[in-house]
């Protein structure tokens, strides 16, 4: 019931309504990045301008950039009230307590595997005490509690939740809890492909020259490119899922366990107690889903397609890449 009240927000419908608020902070990211190229071409602020300690003249830190538009973005649709980073050029505390908890996280889920997953929710309590994580707790209540008192119909993320609290029986402490995980889910895995894509392109030139062709010669000018429009760039979406298989946001799928009495999967008995789970990076990159499975090549999703149909990649599983999951339980928020 929970997933199906928070579909609501990641509905087709909900997605067009908030395209435009999410053009918005792209537009801002955008702007910020011309004018601060404009600098850079500037023989002045070659010698004199730095990059936030990040480097020096044209030297731009693209993974804070994609993290600041991605948590404006999922501040203003889950709260209504974006966290600013984009104006102001940096993180919100927000942002840098996301970073820190990630290897603590890999930790705690390393400890599940090895038998100590007992002392998991131990540590999590004592650690819960910490100065930051309060902090975090009180400013998610001021945000819950500032979208509930807008009292009003939003297309966003947290609409479908709201609008079926009662029935749903939540808490103010359920509600920031979901908020947490809502904007955690999409802040942290949307900037890493993002940075993985960008990375991957840059060390490929060949590969980025087509992409920028393709783009170029279908738009005019930035107004054109829409969700809808850029859902139809072959080599855009190749390259997507090139950049997700190679560079996959999860390197894990959701673990399970196999009931009392064991379980039988794809054929093979599994005692009772195991651990189930579909490791995503290893699906990626097995020689037995992929042909040169270490190599960047957007043209392995583009066998078949007219004058992209070689022979090369015939024999790639592409249905292997599963970076959001599949089935009942895949991510809500892959659209």
């Amino acid at each position: 019931m929970l997933r199906k009240a928070l579909a609501v927000g990641f509905a087709d419908r909900a997605l067009k309504a908030q395209e435009g608020r999410i053009q918005r902070f792209v537009g801002v990211l955008v702007q910020k990045l011309g004018e601060r190229a404009a600098r850079c071409a500037s023989s002045e602020s070659r010698s004199n301008m730095k990059t936030e300690g990040k480097g020096e003249g044209n030297v731009v830190d693209m993974v804070s950039w994609y993290n600041w538009v991605i948590f404006d973005i999922m501040g203003d649709l889950v709260f209504a009230e974006p966290f600013g980073c984009l104006e102001k050029e940096r993180d919100h505390f927000f942002v840098e307590l996301f970073a820190e908890m990630l290897r603590p996280g890999v930790v705690l889920v390393a400890m599940q595997y090895v038998g100590l997953g007992w002392a998991v929710p131990l540590i999590l309590r004592w650690v819960g005490g910490r100065k930051a994580l309060v902090s975090l707790k009180t400013e998610l209540g001021r945000r819950v509690r500032g979208r509930i008192a807008k009292g009003e119909v939003v297309d966003d993320l947290f609409e479908g939740l709201l609008k079926h609290r009662e029935e749903l029986g939540m808490s103010m402490d359920e509600l920031e809890g979901t908020a947490h995980i809502v904007v955690a889910a999409g802040s942290e895995t949307t900037p890493t492909a993002l940075s993985g894509a960008t990375n991957l392109l840059l060390r490929n030139p060949e590969k980025m020259e087509r992409l920028k062709r393709e783009i170029r010669s279908t738009f005019r000018s930035g107004e054109e490119i829409t969700m809808a429009s850029v859902s139809r760039l072959p080599y855009l979406q190749a390259c997507l899922n090139e950049s997700l298989r190679m560079f996959p946001p999860a390197t894990h799928g959701m673990v399970r366990e196999a009931s009392e009495g064991g379980t039988v999967v794809a054929g093979s008995f599994v005692p009772a107690g195991t651990l189930i789970e579909c490791q995503i990076w290893s699906m990626n990159f097995s020689p037995l889903n992929w042909t040169d499975p270490s190599s960047f090549q957007p043209e392995r999703f583009l066998h078949g397609q007219g004058e992209n149909a070689s022979e090369i990649w015939k024999g790639d599983n592409v249905k292997a890449l599963q970076p959001f999951q599949y089935g009942p339980r895949d991510c809500i928020g892959r659209k």
